[in-house]
């Protein structure tokens, strides 16, 4: 008769309430799992992007609680943590979907995460795809034992018909996390004479979701660099972006490196804050600020690379009293390799660059002659 039973219900799948868009799935042993054996959800926390889901309710012996009246917010495109608690000594296993299309079901591509088989505190990630969602949509969590009439996550049924477990419905609200991107991650200026200013280099800001969806994001340089909207414009340590349509597109960041009194070799950043951004994005700024008095002017037959293209060897030859040291970029201004070289020949191991176009010059010269080589 047991098993007459479950094979009922197993193909039954689920029932549908009068009046319920929703499947709510059948646990032929739902009074037993709440009342006797502890095949279902004690407690529930899930940690969100804005508010926590806490659900501690007792359950009522028919298997399912709509809790929809508890919610909190996530983000598309990121994980958070959930624990569930399952009182029994019984291994279980268990679910999450959202139903991100609000179209009254739970389809195989909208499940978010779930746990295998163990008993007690079950803790896990979901995670929600990097796809456009908005507004209040229903999240369902099944846990159902494992071995009796179960089926084990991942390939559990938001609808299926088992024995023993139970279901939960909840709400969240779904939205985008604001995202920026500063391009390129790094710039490197040439050598600037101590005391005085660079020209100018660009990053490009780029924004989407920001929160609200007008309001100022701040551009900010650190000590020794400065920041202007125009390449013409008046430079300082931070200025104020505006932003409307919770977008920002392709805008110019305008950099220049004001070289310190003091010879050597300086580092900062230019970031861009707010608009909701979780933290600031950065590019990584280099600059060199050298002495013009009695250094070396380079001409173009003091500084030779070869061979070129290169693969894993390039020789560097420079006149006795030309440069200190040399300084490798990339094709976008990122520097790639920064060493000291020797008067005459200098062999530099290259094997660990990417194939592509780079720039080698010396530092520590008053004027700035670069050359241009191939790593294949």
């Amino acid at each position: 008769m047991r098993k007459l039973l479950l094979l009922i219900i197993l193909c039954a799948f689920s029932l549908y309430s009068k009046g319920q868009s929703y499947c709510i799935p059948y646990f032929g042993g739902a009074y037993g799992s709440c009342a006797y054996y502890g095949f279902h959800v004690s407690s529930l926390l899930l940690v969100g992007a804005g508010g926590n889901i806490g659900d501690s309710a007792s359950c009522d012996g028919s298997g399912y609680l709509g809790r929809t009246a508890l919610s909190c917010n996530l983000n598309m495109g990121a994980s958070y943590n959930m624990t569930v608690v399952t009182p029994g000594t019984y291994t279980m296993s268990g679910q999450v979907w959202i139903d991100y299309d609000n179209d009254s079901t739970f389809s195989s591509s909208e499940s978010a995460g779930g746990f295998g088989t163990a008993s007690g505190t079950h803790a896990f990630t979901i995670t929600l795809p990097a796809v456009s969602a908005s507004g209040t949509h229903r999240m369902r969590v099944l846990v159902n034992d494992a071995h009796y009439g179960g089926a084990i996550y991942p390939s559990i049924s938001p609808c299926g018909g088992y024995y023993y477990g139970e279901t939960r419905d909840y709400s969240v609200v779904l939205g985008t996390a604001p995202v920026g991107y500063l391009a390129p991650t790094s710039l490197s200026f040439s050598p600037t004479s101590a005391g005085t200013t660079s020209t100018s280099m660009t990053c490009v800001f780029n924004g989407a979701y920001l929160t609200p969806s007008s309001g100022n994001l701040t551009v900010t340089a650190s000590s020794n660099f400065s920041v202007c909207s125009t390449s013409g414009g008046t430079y300082a340590s931070s200025y104020t972006l505006a932003y409307s349509g919770a977008a920002v597109s392709a805008n110019n960041i305008y950099v220049k490196y004001n070289a310190p009194a003091t010879s050597g070799y300086y580092t900062g950043t230019v970031c861009v804050s707010g608009g909701g951004l979780s933290a600031p994005v950065c590019s990584s700024l280099s600059g060199s600020s050298v002495i013009s008095l009695g250094m070396p002017a380079m001409q173009e037959a003091d500084f030779q690379v070869y061979p070129n293209p290169a693969t894993t060897e390039l020789y560097i030859t420079t006149c006795s009293t030309a440069g200190s040291g040399i300084s490798i970029t990339n094709s976008v201004g990122a520097e790639a390799m920064r060493q000291p070289i020797s008067a005459g020949e200098t062999r530099l191991n290259i094997k660990s660059l990417p194939a592509g176009v780079y720039y080698i010059r010396l530092t520590g010269t008053v004027n700035n002659i670069s050359k241009k080589f191939v790593k294949l």
